[in-house]
């Protein structure tokens, strides 16, 4: 069923057509080769059902490595099928199918994988991308279940519904954008690149950002539990953050149309060590910086901006020997038709009082401090 079997060790594909392989052993498919689809014909596939062990371009169970070359099929199912380790170094992938049904480890370094419907699914496997492109025409670029995503650099874009559907995802680097939904996962993890959603930028249970930017016209981040140490996060016209549980921010700049961050739970912004910045994180909503629903929202760096108020809610936590400081500032803002328009904010920021208790030598503006 497979036009080449190899179970060695030591094979190497130098160039020519080959009609399906089945892969145990290891071997490498050099750049002037090309790889189809096997010898059934559809017929066969629609009347086995799942036929997923019998077709496809390869069947992998050892490990491919692949220098460039082309993978294409216009009938196959599960074009790559991988329960091994596939790496694809440089070349084009291109399926009317499934381009990458992977349940091992797949590595796509400096490659291209488009499907006209979904071109990777991912089970229980691990996808590293590595400076690769990824696209999908009519479904979801990447789907998965149980599996980990880690894009480091390139390109996942999905032209009409999620970039990327798995239970672990990190993206540190590269960009990523889905016209619906751009990432949905259990579990997010952002160091750097750029996370784009025509309606969402991230759906995950847990998000921790330190670094890159994410960008939707509605909700930026929906997150039940959440860890900000650095980024940017925007929403055109709604809310930036959402976070349904808990929530800390120390550092970044958040900016939405209406609330910068919801707060359902509990939330913490800044860290209570002793110093007060003004600086980070940076929270602007053009109703409310902040808007508070839940139980707790510890106030210990940075600032607060909105047209309406810079929070709604209330503040349950600040610094000791500190005060809740309030004020104005213009910002200038871009509209759609090009021009520009000055508009003011309404701020919050933590102040400190004065010194007013002396120990010994020493002044402190709290007993807490005195300690």
């Amino acid at each position: 069923n497979y036009g080449l079997y190899n179970s060695s060790q030591n094979f190497r594909l130098t160039n020519g057509t080959v009609y399906g392989i089945y892969n145990s052993g290891s071997m490498i498919i050099d750049e002037e080769s090309k790889v189809t689809y096997g010898t059934l014909s559809d017929e066969f596939n629609n009347n086995n059902g799942d036929a997923r062990y019998f077709y496809g371009a390869i069947y992998n169970t050892g490990t491919v490595t692949m220098e460039g070359g082309e993978i294409t099929s216009t009938a196959s199912r599960k074009m790559i099928q991988n329960k091994g380790t596939f790496n694809y170094n440089g070349g084009y992938i291109f399926s009317e199918h499934t381009a990458v049904y992977n349940e091992g480890t797949f590595n796509a370094n400096s490659s291209k994988i488009e499907s006209t419907r979904t071109a990777i699914k991912n089970y229980y496997g691990t996808v590293n991308l590595n400076g690769s492109e990824v696209r999908s025409a009519t479904s979801n670029t990447i789907t998965g279940d149980y599996g980990t995503i880690i894009m480091n650099d390139g390109l996942i874009w999905s032209e009409v519904g999620i970039a990327i559907n798995d239970s672990s995802v990190t993206v540190n680097g590269g960009n990523v954008y889905g016209n619906n939904k751009a990432i949905v996962a259990n579990n997010f993890k952002m160091t750097d690149g750029a996370v784009s959603g025509e309606n969402v930028g991230v759906d995950s249970k847990s998000a921790s950002i330190s670094g890159g930017m994410i960008a939707a016209r509605e909700s930026g981040v929906i997150t039940n539990t959440l860890n900000m140490t650095g980024g940017t996060v925007v929403s055109e016209n709604m809310t930036a953050i959402t976070v349904n549980s808990s929530g800390t921010i120390k550092s970044g700049e958040i900016h939405a149309g209406m609330y910068g961050v919801l707060s359902k739970g509990t939330l913490t912004i800044g860290t209570n060590d002793g110093t007060i910045s003004e600086n980070a994180p940076v929270i602007i909503g053009d109703s409310y910086g902040v808007y508070i629903t839940g139980t707790a929202t510890d106030f210990y760096d940075g600032i607060l901006k909105g047209q309406v108020d810079g929070y709604y809610g209330t503040i349950t936590g600040t610094p000791s020997g500190s005060i809740l400081a309030e004020g104005t500032e213009t910002i200038t803002v871009d509209n759609e038709d090009g021009t520009t328009e000055e508009k003011i904010y309404q701020t919050d920021f933590i102040g400190e009082y004065e010194n007013w208790l002396k120990v010994g030598e020493e002044e402190f503006n709290s007993i807490d401090k005195a300690m």
